[in-house]
């Protein structure tokens, strides 16, 4: 068998896509977003099974191959759609069958075809052509370009509620899957804009050629950056975000606000560079989301640059302190509760209006 460019391009993906979703789905079962995403990489590798099927001369051999549901085509982008939602909120089953009844009744109807002798299905498939061409040419690009929007919505959704959750968010703000979900929608475009020429067979060669290339591109980016991800946890935003507990009715004052807010200093709680406001209510022994109100209410801001703006005044303590003249920049961003140099000098300028290394030089502590 003679390999073609696309033909290796299909092979990568395929080992890659398989491989890594395979292991995701026997080894990671407990762990639904690495279950739904091991479904995706199996569901996007599909198509791929189908050519190698098809190349390896297996239609010759058996004829029904041609129709074994493997391509999962519906499922592609609402499997990515779930995973998305499942990294920050528990998702039914009821959900999960609702999102993918369009892609299991494809599989039902490819699994008929191949019930059925294969010169019977042939027929019913050509005399049929013109819906199929429609439905996989077009309805399903447009189809899945939905999914993939409504994705772009949660992770945005997700990084805002992030922010009253977070103390340090750049790993969290899921902005690997804005980038993956983009290479996704420049894939279903592509596909669509080509739909008329694969379907007429104009420079079919070619298009195939860069369609599987921008595929294996994506399944390695998603097997990667996807395995790294983790939960965000956000299903305990529901006790800043849900309704009021019995404890929680009264109403928040200021006196209380500011002694909470002396307890953080005091005791540098701040320090805690992965500090949640979940941690943060455990140690002031308060409702979350009676803190949550505190902050937004009295503090006019949300938790992170609540956190954050507590962590520059002890940077700003460290800094002009000759004590600690052997710690870099870097180093007193670390001990204030920054998880990174960047994220510190662009949030100490952001909130005082120079950088660290400015500061500490126009404002020294003169020694006793």
């Amino acid at each position: 068998m003679n390999f073609s460019i696309e033909d290796v391009f299909r092979i990568l993906g395929l080992v890659q896509g398989l491989g890594v979703g395979l292991a995701l789905i026997l080894f990671k079962r407990k762990n639904v977003s690495l279950l739904l995403l091991g479904c995706f990489l199996i569901a996007f590798t599909g198509p791929s099974l189908s050519w190698l099927i098809r190349n390896a001369g297996g239609l010759e051999i058996y004829p029904r191959l041609l129709f074994l549901p493997i391509g999962f085509y519906f499922l592609v982008a609402p499997l990515l759609y779930l995973y998305v939602k499942s990294l920050g909120t528990i998702i039914s089953k009821k959900l999960v069958l609702a999102h993918l009844i369009l892609g299991l009744i494809e599989f039902g109807f490819l699994f008929l075809l191949f019930l059925l002798p294969p010169k019977l299905a042939r027929s019913w498939w050509s005399s049929i052509n013109e819906i199929i061409d429609f439905v996989y040419g077009f309805f399903l690009n447009i189809y899945s370009l939905m999914y993939l929007i409504a994705t772009i919505v949660i992770v945005k959704k997700f990084e805002k509620k992030s922010l009253n959750f977070y103390s340090n968010t750049q790993k969290k703000l899921l902005r690997w899957i804005l980038f993956t979900t983009s290479i996704l929608i420049i894939v279903y475009l592509y596909q669509l804009s080509t739909a008329y020429f694969v379907i007429n067979d104009i420079s079919r060669n070619t298009i195939l050629l860069f369609d599987s290339l921008l595929a294996v591109i994506f399944i390695y980016w998603v097997s990667i950056a996807g395995i790294r991800q983790t939960t965000l946890g956000f299903a305990s935003l529901k006790l800043v975000d849900g309704p009021n507990s019995e404890n929680e009715k009264s109403d928040v004052t200021s006196a209380e606000y500011e002694k909470l807010t002396e307890a953080i200093r005091h005791d540098k709680i701040f320090a805690n560079p992965d500090l949640t406001i979940t941690d943060l209510a455990a140690q002031l022994k308060i409702p979350a989301k009676r803190l949550s109100k505190m902050i937004n209410q009295f503090g006019k801001m949300n938790f992170n640059r609540f956190i954050n703006e507590l962590r520059v005044e002890e940077a700003k303590n460290l800094l002009v302190n000759p004590k600690n003249d052997h710690l870099t920049i870097e180093g007193i961003g670390y001990q204030a509760g920054f998880k990174s140099k960047t994220v510190f000098n662009t949030f100490f300028k952001a909130t005082v209006g120079i950088t660290p290394s400015v500061y500490k030089k126009n404002n020294r502590s003169i020694p006793s």
